[in-house]
């Protein structure tokens, strides 16, 4: 089988065959780092892309995984040869095959990973994965049949081994997770237990920095919510943005996503006009819900442009950067993933990792990770890069508000496996995807007064489950203006 030519024969790419379509133009290999390599190919339809998945196992390649998205769009498949593990992704509206390519190295929680001399032994008698790199030197295993009270002896032990613990989400999140993170000199390890599924993920790193406001203060109190007149902020940016702004009691913001390179002007004046005369915005937190241009698109525009860091000031960036696998889903998204960290460079700003189960004290209200990706199985994912959204739930006097970023089925079916019915009560849920991803098992699951869509109006062929949302819940606000706002407590009716 014919090889990649010599222009391609680069690390992981070159034991790769190649994609021969007459007239396609393949691109130059994009270094993903970390021995992770990508190619596109342009001009091949789906029946080229079919007759390379049949190449590829001719030549070996055993497939594991082969997915087509909803709207038939985009479709992944992902093989494995010895230790060398490709992705095959075909974008019907490009006309374009990428192939990503890298060598899975031996990542036993014993090996040379950021597990070395993690407390491990009272694990002896259950299935622990082997080490899974999620990117940026951090590392997770997955540990199943672990009771709540094997979950609270290891904590003990950990102790014991002279980790100290720097947060805690207490009674857990909806009794449903628990989440505990603990440091050792530079070394940073976070406990996290599914009660439902039974399952502790660990998660290790070096040096990560842990956000000064996973730590509960005083000044979080109920009388710090009084007359806070809270409000969230849905800007029409660009069509098919996401973006929310959310206003706290002492004038600062807290902003999920951005949306587009081409609302980045839009949305900083209107940061500004929120702000008094000659102070500059002051965003305490910038949620990056997925890597997607339509989310995070505005801080390439903003690292491309000096001038705009200038204009605000960001205290920290969150975002639970997704693993190389998860990226190689979606290959065309891996410059907006890349963009987030270099922004907070930019705005010398720290760079979090949020993580399913914590909890985030601002001003007047929390923010609860629900979901984040780290916590998601790559056999659970749709074989779509949103099933990497990070799910936030927004506690503002009382109500609770479900962003949902782009959120896709695969988030979905999880969060459901792991909380249960009785907590998925929202006053407020942004309709995830901005329509494009709404599910009728989803809706059932919740319980929902107010829906958010940040659009006009929801495509045509997505508008059955949309219209099926709508009748379940009793109130459905569309940006049919330049901006809606909603002050808290929110009452339906008044916007």
């Amino acid at each position: 089988m014919e090889k990649l030519n010599d222009t391609y024969n680069v690390g992981s790419l070159a034991d790769v065959p190649r994609m021969k379509v007459s007239g396609a133009i393949t691109s130059r290999p994009v270094d993903f780092g970390l021995g992770h390599y990508v190619i596109g190919v342009s001009g091949v339809g789906l029946s080229d892309y079919n007759r390379y998945k049949d190449i590829l196992e001719e030549a070996g390649f055993i497939k594991e995984k082969d997915k087509t998205t909803d709207n038939g769009l985009v479709a992944v498949s992902i093989y494995k040869k010895d230790t060398l593990r490709l992705s095959v992704t075909y974008v019907a509206p490009q006309n374009r095959t990428y192939v990503a390519a890298h060598y899975e190295k031996d990542s036993k929680w014993s090996a040379e990973t950021t597990f070395q001399n993690v407390p491990m032994d009272v694990f002896a008698d259950v299935q622990v994965s082997e080490a899974l790199d999620c990117g940026s030197g951090i590392y997770m295993v997955v540990i199943n049949d672990v009771s709540k009270e094997t979950f609270r002896n290891y904590q003990k032990i950990l102790e014991e081994a002279e980790y100290i613990k720097a947060t805690d989400n207490g009674d857990g999140l909806y009794d449903s997770v628990f989440h505990v993170t603990y440091i050792k000199e530079k070394q940073v390890l976070s406990t996290t237990y599914m009660v439902n599924n039974k399952k502790l993920y660990l998660s290790a790193s070096m040096n990560l920095p842990i956000s000064e406001h996973l730590h509960y203060h005083p000044k979080y109190i109920e009388e710090n919510r009084e007359d806070a007149n809270t409000t969230i902020h849905m800007l029409k940016l660009q069509e098919d943005a996401n973006c929310y702004i959310i206003q706290l009691k002492n004038g600062h913001f807290i902003i999920n996503d951005g949306g587009y390179e081409e609302g980045t002007e839009t949305l900083f004046t209107y940061l500004e006009n929120l702000t008094p005369e000659d102070e500059k915005p002051i965003v305490e937190a910038w949620f990056v819900s997925s890597g997607t241009r339509n989310n995070c698109g505005i801080l390439r525009e903003i690292i491309s442009n000096p001038a705009l860091v200038e204009r605000i000031i960001v205290k920290g960036i969150y975002y639970n950067e997704p693993s190389n696998d998860i990226v190689a889903l979606s290959p065309t998204c891996w410059p907006h993933v890349k963009c987030v960290r270099k922004a907070a460079e930019w705005f010398n700003a720290e760079y979090y990792r949020p993580q399913t189960g914590q909890r985030y004290y601002f001003n007047d209200i929390t923010v609860d990770v629900l979901m984040a990706q780290e916590q998601l199985p790559m056999e659970q994912t749709c074989g779509e890069f949103n099933d990497s959204t990070t799910w936030l739930v927004y506690n503002i006097e009382g109500q609770k508000c479900l962003l949902s970023g782009a959120g896709n089925k695969g988030g979905m079916s999880y969060i459901m496996d792991v909380y249960p019915k009785k907590h998925m009560c929202f006053d407020i849920l942004s309709v995830p995807g901005r329509g494009w991803n709404t599910k009728d098992y989803f809706t059932d699951y919740c319980e929902v007064k107010t829906a958010l869509l940040c659009r006009e109006d929801v495509p045509e062929h997505k508008k059955r489950a949309n219209n099926y949302l709508k009748e379940h819940v009793k109130e459905w606000i569309s940006l049919d203006g330049e901006f809606k706002v909603l002050t808290f407590p929110h009452k339906i009716g008044k916007h």
